[in-house]
């Protein structure tokens, strides 16, 4: 037998936002700087001690920035303030050999990065542009079952706003019924026989959420404009629903 040596290069990390944060010591979602790849910061609702906080694009009508002239007001989607290798190690830097605690826990909370990652040792890891959040708990554990939540009225407490989405009670009611008879022509190739949804919006797994955005769940925007909202015929609902067959 020929023994020879294996060399394995790591080349990119991704996971869950919780398992990218803790490789890359950042403070993660819930921290006044959260994004990962940008330097966009979070806030708090004005007037609420409460932890959580939001990360809008558009600042302009937020206290914070009518109390500071060199606020930023609006973020460019297209624009952000991007991290770059070099400055993230700096920063990390900075917090690990920070002369005090007090001083070290307040440079991680403005960088978002709590200290230097064992990771940045391997020379072909560039952060944080190698370190990505993998698709299935950023879409179909997250995006997915909140868009479902957005559809049926109970997102959140908000409302629909200027726009016209949200799915009538009987409409959904019939979706949910189209779901379930679309298992008998969907092969499990495809993915998993599909409940319910309309009754079992919880119980929804990442495979589910993937076979229904794949196979089952195509809704166009011509259906909603043409009277998803308000039609009262439940037939005619269930027949505008594209329930695929493996050969369609």
């Amino acid at each position: 037998m020929e023994h020879f040596w294996l060399r394995a290069y790591l080349i990119i990390c991704f996971g869950d936002i919780p398992a990218v944060s803790m490789i890359m010591r950042m403070k993660g979602h819930n921290g006044l700087s959260p994004c990962q790849m940008c330097k966009i910061t979070a806030l708090r609702p004005p007037g609420s001690n409460a932890p959580v906080t939001y990360v809008p694009l558009d600042w302009s009508k937020h206290p914070s920035v009518h109390s500071d002239p060199n606020a930023i007001a609006i973020y460019d989607p297209r624009s952000l303030p991007l991290r770059t290798h070099k400055e993230f190690l700096a920063q990390a830097n900075l917090v690990q050999f920070a002369l005090t605690s007090a001083e070290s826990e307040q440079l991680a909370k403005t960088y978002g990065i709590k200290g230097i990652p064992i990771l940045s040792t391997l020379s072909l890891l560039s952060f944080p542009i190698l370190f990505l959040f993998d698709f299935m708990h950023l879409i179909f554990e997250n995006v997915m079952k909140n868009l479902i939540l957005l559809w049926t009225g109970d997102f959140k407490g908000l409302d629909e706003g200027t726009g016209n989405y949200v799915l009538e009670k009987q409409v959904w009611e019939a979706i949910g019924e189209a779901t379930t008879v679309s298992g008998s022509t969907i092969p499990s190739a495809f993915g998993p026989r599909l409940p319910n949804i309309a009754d079992e919006k919880s119980s929804m797994t990442a495979d589910m959420c993937s076979s229904l955005l794949k196979t089952t769940f195509k809704l166009s925007r011509k259906d909603f404009q043409n009277g998803w909202r308000t039609t009262r015929d439940s037939t005619t609902n269930t027949n505008r629903i594209d329930c695929q067959s493996a050969h369609s």
